[in-house]
């Protein structure tokens, strides 16, 4: 009987960020999750935005919360982040 092995959604998330065709079907949820899992925190703006921040990158990632999908140039943004705190 062979086992299925099953994807952290950290694994997924990350697949699916190395995926550049992908950029198009992102959920905010999900961008969040990713960067919630590699250290990022929240900080509450006031406004529409969302704001990421880590300890090892200067400025931080405005996502805008207007709805439930965000655009490619957002996931750009993050996969170049996570480049950076990867080193």
């Amino acid at each position: 009987m062979s086992k299925k092995l099953r994807m952290s959604s950290k694994t997924k998330l990350l697949k699916k960020l190395n995926n550049i065709a992908s950029d198009k079907n992102w959920t905010l949820a999900d961008a969040e999750q990713l960067l919630t899992q590699h250290g990022f925190t929240m900080r509450n703006t006031g406004s529409s935005h969302r704001v990421w921040s880590h300890p090892s990158l200067a400025s931080g990632i405005s996502l805008a919360a207007h709805g439930k999908d965000i655009k490619p140039c957002y996931i750009k943004i993050i996969r170049e982040a996570l480049a950076e705190i990867q080193g």
